[in-house]
């Protein structure tokens, strides 16, 4: 098997052992070499025993010095093992690749005979953001268990010259579309459902043990068309996917020590919340 580069062969310890690689060395060090010169670098005591190699990349991390000092770990012996956590698995995703155009009121220059103004400065995109998102799993109706309705919240800021002064024009629209279950596609074999009554029961089958969703929203191009008809047009990539509670068991690292670790999530100023709580 080959020797990854800047790692440790130990006598005592099965192969491979990733160790803090130094900057200047361009051969990987042994412990042998260390045994005679004890004067060596004692990062390269900080070990990574991965005999498996389930776990190649994370010892790359925990053994790189610039990061273990970033990321503060403290633990100096690793070893990949078997974890048994609770998290959700993604089942199904949708993809959806979606442009959406809203059209820009006026804010200065002539008042038309219909009412309303014309914007004769130019306008600029200062800013694009999503500030909601949320879906629900269709339970009634002829797609009652075989669609899921998304709604994205788009936030757009504009400036534009008004009378020798900056005006800024805050845009918010919500962009709604459906993924219905022939758009779906199962992880990981990328299985499809076809618009028939076994694959109709397939997804149903599927959708029991659903207990989720996440999606990941890409905003792809955000522009301002600044013609006759003056307007913001977003191109979006949205990733859905529903997922179920699991137990599953992982090969993995532990950098710290004993601790006692607490998730918390950031307030409403922060975080993205459902489009029924963004409806001002």
């Amino acid at each position: 098997m080959p020797e990854e580069k800047g790692s440790v062969v130990a006598e005592n310890l099965e192969a491979p052992v990733f160790a803090v690689p130094q900057k200047h060395l361009e051969t990987p060090h042994t412990n042998i070499e260390k045994e005679a010169n004890p004067m060596a670098d004692d990062k390269l005591r900080q070990v990574c025993n991965d005999p498996n190699e389930n776990c190649a990349e994370c010892c790359a991390i925990f053994t790189d010095e610039e990061l273990r000092e970033a990321f503060g770990y403290q633990e100096e012996v690793a070893t990949c093992q078997c974890h048994d956590i609770c998290v959700p698995d993604v089942k199904l995703i949708c993809v959806e690749e979606l442009t959406h155009e809203t059209p820009i009121p006026g804010i200065d220059s002539v008042v038309g005979c219909r009412g309303g103004r014309n914007i004769t400065g130019l306008l600029t995109l200062e800013s694009c953001r999503v500030f909601c998102a949320q879906e629900t799993l269709v339970q009634t109706g002829d797609m009652a268990c075989l669609q899921v309705d998304n709604e994205v919240g788009i936030e757009v800021i504009l400036s534009v010259e008004v009378n020798g002064e900056t005006v800024f024009l805050v845009i918010r629209d919500t962009i709604e579309f459906e993924c219905e279950f022939t758009e779906f596609h199962e992880f990981p074999s990328g299985d499809s459902f076809q618009d028939t009554p076994e694959d109709r029961a397939a997804f149903m089958d599927i959708i029991k043990f659903i207990d989720g969703s996440c999606k990941t929203i890409i905003i792809e191009s955000c522009e301002v068309e600044n013609t006759e008809n003056p307007r913001v047009v977003v191109e979006l990539k949205v990733i859905d996917k529903l997922w179920k509670h699991e137990n599953l068991l992982v090969s993995a690292i532990r950098p710290y020590p004993d601790n006692i670790t607490v998730k918390q999530v950031f307030n409403a100023l922060h975080e993205i919340q459902p489009c029924s709580n963004n409806n001002g």
